[in-house]
């Protein structure tokens, strides 16, 4: 509940972009799918720009347009993979875009450094 009052209090103001640092971290998986579907609906409606900061895959790839990947401190934008769309997790593509995302990360901890 205190996520669904956060996030109306910030559209409240009519912003033209919302950065959410990891708002569904701490919730069960039934709320957090629930607040997927409520957030993309939010972002239909009223065209606010969301910059989501996510360790979930299956997040991003549910939530986004696009993904940026960052690599190593000091953070680098690595790769930006294109997920518009990709919302069904038992889709062709949704399996090749997490895959995608995966290899880009492993990159990073092959490297012999955390991310």
């Amino acid at each position: 509940m205190k996520q669904r009052t956060a996030i109306v209090r910030a559209l409240a103001l009519d912003p033209l972009a919302l950065l959410m640092d990891e708002p569904f971290a701490r919730l069960d998986a039934q709320t957090r799918n629930r607040l997927h579907g409520e957030l993309n609906e939010i972002v239909l409606r009223t065209q606010v720009t969301v910059i989501f900061v996510t360790r979930s895959l299956q997040e991003a790839l549910i939530l986004g347009d696009r993904v940026v990947v960052l690599g190593r401190a000091p953070a680098r934008v690595k790769d930006v993979v294109e997920v518009s769309g990709v919302t069904d997790p038992d889709s062709e593509r949704f399996v090749r875009s997490r895959h995608q995302l995966r290899n880009l990360l492993a990159d990073e901890i092959d490297g012999g450094r955390s991310l």
